[in-house]
Order: structure tokens, then sequence, then C-alpha cells
């Protein structure tokens, strides 16, 4: 029994199933159950024809470039240039802040002991490093990959005004040698690891477009639509603006009452649109 949950009767094509799947798991939107529908095709076509998997499919690595094309495009186009849905990202900082508390209650436990002197510097980077960092520079990526580049710069310039307000105003007035609390290690290790183990463990809900575009104004749509393209697939601005114009311009000539009758949410069109430059 390999990763691929099949059972193959030649090493070589139990290889190839490990290597595909790991090659596919790697792929944006890909889940566990698509990965394991196309080794269902591809061991019966195996088993049928007694040739070998990469004979049939070629490398593990073609065959997984191929996978996506069979997904639907709504969710292909719902998730972020990573494959992930805000969710994940969200799932992500959680992980990591925990990592950073559990790595900070080791270190304190090796150097300090059982409790923590924490002075105002130290308070004001943890808060910087912890919530402002990790969360704050992650929403506004995760803001300009879903199309919000202005909501993107907004979060970035405001978390990035918040850090320098905390430290400057920490070493400018706090006695950078007073203790202002005392923390159990035990009590950030376990902060980290409840932390940590929500990010891993709560469940993740399958990727969707967001349909409420349908009542947007046109211009609104439009603009998503620039915003997807830039952010999210790493389109020029020059690029971005023309295949705007193209796109409002079919529309106009189609006479169609909203961009969304003729092609669906702006993250769906942006797929096309990027996949056609």
């Amino acid at each position: 029994m390999t990763t691929s949950e099949h059972v193959w009767t030649d090493d070589a094509d139990e290889q190839w199933a490990d290597a595909f799947t790991l090659a596919a798991a790697r792929l944006p939107a890909v889940r566990h159950g698509d990965i394991m529908g196309w080794l269902d095709e591809v061991h019966t076509a195996v088993g049928d024809s007694e040739v070998s998997a990469e004979a049939l499919y070629g490398t593990p690595d073609e065959a997984a470039e191929h996978l996506p094309a069979g997904m639907p495009i709504a969710r292909r186009a719902a998730v972020d240039a990573e494959g992930m849905t805000p969710r994940e990202a969200a799932d992500g900082v959680l992980m990591t802040m925990g990592a950073f508390l559990l790595g900070l209650a080791v270190w304190g436990f090796a150097t300090r002991g059982w409790s923590l002197d924490v002075t105002a510097p130290a308070a004001a980077l943890v808060a910087i490093v912890v919530p402002l960092g990790t969360g704050g520079w992650t929403t506004a990526l995760l803001l300009r990959r879903n199309g919000r580049l202005r909501a993107s710069w907004l979060a970035a310039a405001t978390v990035t005004l918040l850090a320098a307000v905390a430290m400057a105003s920490t070493l400018l007035v706090a006695d950078p040698d007073q203790v202002v609390v005392t923390v159990p290690v035990l009590a950030v290790g376990a902060l980290g690891l409840v932390t940590a183990t929500l990010g891993w463990f709560l469940p993740t809900p399958d990727a969707v477009v967001d349909d409420r575009s349908r009542d947007w104004p046109a211009d609104q749509w439009y603009l998503r639509l620039e915003g997807v393209l830039r952010g999210r697939h790493g389109v020029a601005r020059t690029a971005a603006r023309t295949a705007i114009e193209e796109t409002r311009s079919y529309v106009e000539e189609s006479g169609a009452p909203h961009p969304y009758n003729e092609f669906g949410a702006p993250e769906i069109h942006a797929l096309h649109v990027w996949k056609s430059l």
C-alpha cells in the first residue's frame, strides 16, 4: 500500500504513483479526492493494458500538470496564487504564531527558568512579530492575491505604521529595564500549543467563487478583475488594463446588461485571461 492508497503489482508503477501524488498535492486547488480519483483511472488503465503508468501517462510531473484541467474552473479560480483559500491562509497564520510562541517558551525555559520577566521593549517586540507582523502582513498579502489592491496597500501601511509607533513609543517613553509583567513559561507554551493546534485541526471549507459580484456595479466588477489579474496572477498593470478594455468592449458590443452575464465572476474570467496571455 502506498501513499496513493492503491496496490500496484509493479514496483515502478508504485513509485510512479507516489511521485504523482506528491507532485499533484503541490498544485493549486487540487484536493486529496481529485488525486485519488485520477489514480483510480490510472490503476484501472494499467491493470487492463498491462502497460506501465509512465508509458500511458508520461512522467509523474507531466501527468500531474494535466490534473487541474479536469477540475471545475470555479474551484480553480477560487484559490490564490499558492492554491490557498482565505481560511487556509488564516490556518497558516495560526500555526506560525503557535510555532513562535512555542519557540519562545523553549528559549525562556532554557535561559530564564520557569518564568519570563517581560520588559516593555520585549512586549512591544512580541506584539509586532506575532499579531502585527504575522497576522497583519499575511492579511495584506491575502487581500492582494484576492484582487483587493487598495485594501492590501491600506492594510500594509496600517500594519507598518502601528509597528513603528509601538516600537518608537516604547523605546522613547518606557524604561528599557523595567519589568512590566512576569509570565509563566508554561502559559506561553500552552498558548502556542493551542494556537498551532487550532491552525492544524480546524476544518477547511471548499474554495468557492463569490457570486455576489453579479450584483456589483459594472465598474466594481472591472476593478476586481484588474485586481485579480495583477495581485493573483502577476499580470503587469498595462497588460491588465488592456485586458479590461477588451473585456469592456466585448460586453458593450454584445449588449449584455452586466459583465457577469458574459463572463461570470471576475476571478473566473481572470483565470481565462491569464491563461491566454
